[in-house]
């Protein structure tokens, strides 16, 4: 089975990072040093050159004090003018990953404390290189609806298949793929921003 969002318009999340860094006053080096890369890759980003990677993505967001989902969003989104916001089905909020995956926005604006998206992965495709993990503050929630995925912890794999679920702190360094050479895979997610304290968690104690 192909993406069905392939050819469909992207979301210009270069442009989008930009206006985020120019906002908050930081240069290209502040970010990029953050980040782990070059400034002229960070621009190379900026400028749709070339595609960030899952494995990078979250790491600019966190660098620009941003969330993920406002990557996907515009000024207006951002702004919360609106009380009610519809995103037709031929209008998708798309982000595509130099590493074959696609995010797809599944709220049609921003909402406060929480990301929710479906992430499509092509075949063998990763969140980064074998052994290079990913980490970033708050909680994830996700369910495969299609194909397996596989998650890789430091001292753990798990692997998900159709109708799977997972919760995990995704300040725990993890590593996500799909295994299979020729399907695709498909997973719903919930990352929630660090800081809310989600269900069965309990706060920290007051300074």
């Amino acid at each position: 089975m192909e993406d069905p969002d392939r050819g469909r318009q992207q979301v210009d999340y270069g442009s989008r990072i930009r206006a985020l860094r120019r906002q908050r006053r930081m240069t290209l080096q502040q970010v990029a040093s953050a980040v782990g890369i070059s400034a002229s890759a960070l621009s190379q980003i900026e400028r749709g050159v070339s595609l960030p990677s899952v494995q990078r993505l979250p790491l600019i967001a966190q660098a620009l004090g941003a969330r993920l989902g406002e990557l996907f969003a515009s000024e207006d989104e951002i702004s919360g003018s609106e009380q009610i916001v519809v995103r037709r089905a031929s209008d998708p909020a798309l982000m595509s990953m130099s590493s074959g995956v696609t995010y797809r926005r599944l709220t049609a604006a921003p909402i406060p404390d929480i990301d929710l998206f479906e992430s499509i992965w092509e075949p063998l495709a990763a969140s980064g290189q074998p052994g290079e993990f990913m980490s970033h503050p708050g909680f994830e929630g996700g369910t495969v609806s299609q194909g397996t995925l596989e998650l890789r912890f430091r001292d753990r794999t798990v692997t998900l298949d159709e109708g799977d679920s997972i919760t995990f702190d995704s300040a725990l360094p993890h590593h996500l793929s799909n295994p299979s050479p020729h399907r695709f895979a498909t997973a719903t997610w919930v990352l929630h921003r660090h800081g809310a304290i989600p269900p069965g968690h309990s706060a920290p104690p007051p300074d």
